[in-house]
């Protein structure tokens, strides 16, 4: 080491471990991806083109073969047509084709779906959680409509969950419901929960939480580590009842106790999170 006082030679050992991964995967990891900037970087304009899913298939090798075995396919890819008389039909084509791709790297083992609810006024400090409108196509007019959740979510979802079982893919999938519900908006959440639990019962609800609150109505359980530090007691007995837990950090500081992966925090800090 040398500085303007001098030069300071220190003793340095360092003691590597032989470590090999094992190829099967213990730990269920899911990091979210997202194709909004596929044109602007990729130059891709066509959405669900040849080349789009190329693009998709190479974000699909990339995260398994960094030992993701979660992936994640939105809900507003399911077309939903109405009839003339008002009946609605669901065409999951897309949303088929988008999980293939993921399934066929051979090393994905849970499929995430995208919310099918919203924050009232879409502003989280909302006390309200309330179903999104869906895009429909009316089949006699040709035209799009914009209709509200509540016309739609019922069908919707019991289709989607016989769609699930018959490709075999129902005990594999983690449905989200709202992201992030806290103390103010834990009842809404928990109300919304048991509307959807009345239409699929069968589905998996997930989703990161913020509180202890929704824990009866959930099945796996993702806390930020802030909040499972905070309430540890009450996610180890909701745990010992059957509710998975998982755990998830987020891209802004959360004190030196807790890992995190933002880029100007020591390396460590990253690190912990997989040891």
């Amino acid at each position: 080491m040398i500085s303007q006082q001098g030069e300071v030679k220190l003793p340095l050992s360092v003691t590597v471990y032989p470590l090999t991964l094992p190829s099967t995967r213990n730990l269920k990891v899911t990091e979210w991806y997202s194709t909004g900037d596929f044109e602007k970087f990729y130059g891709i304009k066509e959405e669900y083109s040849d080349v789009w899913f190329s693009m998709l298939r190479k974000y699909a090798d990339n995260m398994a073969e960094h030992r993701q075995n979660v992936f994640y396919v939105p809900m507003d890819v399911v077309g939903i047509q109405k009839a003339v008389n008002g009946r609605l039909s669901f065409d999951f084509t897309r949303f088929d084709q988008i999980a293939q791709v993921f399934w066929d790297t051979k090393k994905m083992d849970y499929l995430e779906t995208g919310e099918i609810a919203r924050f009232g006024n879409n502003a989280w400090f909302s006390p309200d959680i309330i179903l999104q409108n869906f895009k429909v196509k009316n089949i006699e007019t040709g035209k799009i409509e914009t209709l509200e959740g509540k016309d739609v979510a019922p069908s919707l979802l019991a289709s989607f969950e016989s769609h699930l079982r018959e490709k075999g893919w129902l005990s594999k999938t983690l449905f989200h419901i709202k992201d992030e519900p806290s103390m103010h908006n834990s009842q809404a959440w928990r109300e919304m929960s048991a509307y959807i639990h009345k239409y699929a019962p069968d589905l998996v609800r997930m989703d990161a939480i913020e509180t202890t609150n929704l824990l009866n109505d959930i099945e796996v359980a993702v806390p930020k580590l802030d909040a499972f530090g905070t309430w540890y007691e009450s996610y180890r007995k909701a745990q010992e009842k059957g509710v998975e837990i998982w755990f998830y950090t987020v891209g802004i500081y959360q004190g030196s106790l807790f890992p995190n992966k933002t880029i100007d925090m020591p390396v460590i800090n990253s690190r912990l999170p997989l040891a």
